[in-house]
């Protein structure tokens, strides 16, 4: 969800007090340094783009915010044929959990249970398959190689990657930032308009799908003008087949009040993109984190 978990509060303000004025303009939004750190810091090693000998499937883990985001491509027949987003970062209870999204469903989260120097493993005993995520990376001289193990009681699917040099995709990252400014000048109206016709978002827990889905979702947080959501991409990227792609990168929530804007509440945030027939770029996925509060200064 890229905005924060406070929404529901800001809604209740935003049908007191009506839209605001329209002409009130945000200051521009500059994005901080794409640095790893946090409680993701020590999978540092996991950063960067990983794909198959056959450069059928491909993995990009890339920091933003406190949290690290994974997005996942299959290749088949020159087309991309499969997609999915991870994140990983601290939950409400200080678990390092892994939320998994194929094909942008709802968030299936597996905590932590065990890690080592460059390994980490996610379990959920619940789910049914996998119930386990493990990732592990060996280095040989200048070759790099990911293991990545899904697994149950009874079955395991392994899958060696090695690490390649990244590509931006500034066609991308051109998207993002236009969606970002029509968001800014038009709010709720420029949110919808964005996504595929099979374009989906992570809100609460839970996908939300479709036109008029999308719109309830949002109009709270962007229908009252005087509070702006804004964001930049930091990374980038296509899938092999160069069909479909990602953007990853920082938010803030921005409210005007006493006459001056100030910063409520930032994030980063994932979106996965589509290419249309006619070779523009629409919104396949999103999904994101807020970042925590930052810690108050003990009493006196």
């Amino acid at each position: 969800m890229r905005f924060p978990r406070i929404v529901p509060a800001f809604a209740l303000v935003a049908l007191a007090i009506g839209p605001a004025c329209a002409t009130l303009k945000a200051p521009p939004f500059e994005a901080p340094e794409a640095e790893i750190h946090g409680d993701v810091a020590d999978l540092a090693w996991l950063v960067g783009r990983w794909t198959t000998d056959a450069d059928d499937v491909e993995d990009d883990w890339y920091p933003a915010g406190d949290a690290l985001f994974g997005a996942s491509f299959q290749v088949n027949s020159g087309r991309t044929s499969t997609w999915g987003v991870r994140i990983v970062a601290r939950d409400e209870q200080d678990h390092l959990v892994l939320r998994d999204m194929p094909e942008g469903a709802a968030p299936t989260p597996f905590v932590r249970s065990a890690s080592a120097d460059r390994a980490i493993r996610f379990t959920n005993p619940s789910n049914s398959f996998p119930k386990g995520i493990s990732l592990a990376r060996r280095d040989a001289g200048e070759v790099s190689r990911l293991g990545t193990r899904l697994a149950d009681d009874k079955r395991s699917l392994e899958r060696p990657m090695l690490l390649i040099s990244s590509e931006r995709a500034p066609a991308l990252e051109q998207a993002d930032l236009a969606f970002a400014a029509a968001v800014d000048a038009r709010g709720t109206d420029a949110w919808v308009e964005v996504f595929d016709p099979e374009g989906g978002m992570e809100s609460q827990g839970k996908r939300v799908q479709g036109a008029e889905a999308i719109r309830a979702a949002m109009a709270p947080l962007l229908s009252d003008r005087s509070r702006r959501l804004q964001w930049a991409p930091q990374w980038s990227g296509l899938s092999p087949a160069g069909d479909v792609g990602f953007t990853i990168g920082a938010w803030a929530l921005r409210n005007h009040a006493d006459g001056a804007w100030q910063t409520a509440a930032t994030g980063s945030y994932v979106t996965l993109w589509r290419r249309q027939p006619d070779g523009s770029w629409k919104v396949l996925f999103d999904a994101g984190e807020d970042d925590p509060p930052p810690a108050q200064a003990p009493r006196p």
